[in-house]
């Protein structure tokens, strides 16, 4: 039996009796054979960004990394699980969906309320409150969460509404 030995990409560790989905003992990243050729590294490091976005809800790059996988070993079982897990999460923005938003930008007409890195949403000044506003400052401030429902969807963007809870 031929022992087949590689160096870790990630921490230079020598892995011997190297088969499929081995995992390096001392940084514990995946090792990869792809049409025999080791491209391990930037495997790895596309499925930890992947992972890494994913835990702070920014799900479209988590996605963006998981397909780069996917472009390199199209049967990369964590990219397909992962691909898998994010196509499960429903859509925060349906239509009379009910989500929460931080205050990233008071502007005249409205503020940018922000759900994720990568998505964002307009909230009218005229779906702030029931009553009439003059300044938005008035009632809200850069940083504030606030609940807010989905009213509709028009040129490719979200619009909200707290007066409409």
């Amino acid at each position: 039996m031929e022992v087949i030995v590689i160096t870790c990409p990630n921490c230079g560790a020598q892995i011997h009796n190297f088969r499929l989905g081995v995992v390096c003992e001392f940084c514990h990243s995946e090792i990869v054979l792809i049409n025999n050729s080791i491209d391990e590294s930037k495997i790895f490091n596309y499925i930890k960004r992947a992972k890494e976005y994913f835990e702070e809800n920014d799900y479209d790059k988590s996605y963006e990394y998981y397909n780069r996988v996917l472009d390199i070993d199209a049967d990369n079982l964590q990219a397909k699980e992962g691909v898998e897990r994010l196509n499960a999460i429903p859509d925060p923005f349906v239509i009379g969906a009910i989500v929460e938003g931080k205050v990233i930008e008071i502007r005249p007409f409205g503020v940018l309320l922000e759900f994720s890195k990568s998505k964002h949403g307009l909230l009218h000044i005229s779906k702030i409150s029931k009553k009439r506003i003059r300044k938005i400052s008035d009632v809200l401030s850069i940083g504030d969460i606030v609940k807010v429902k989905c009213i509709d969807y028009k040129a490719e963007y979200y619009q909200f509404s707290i007066r409409d809870l």
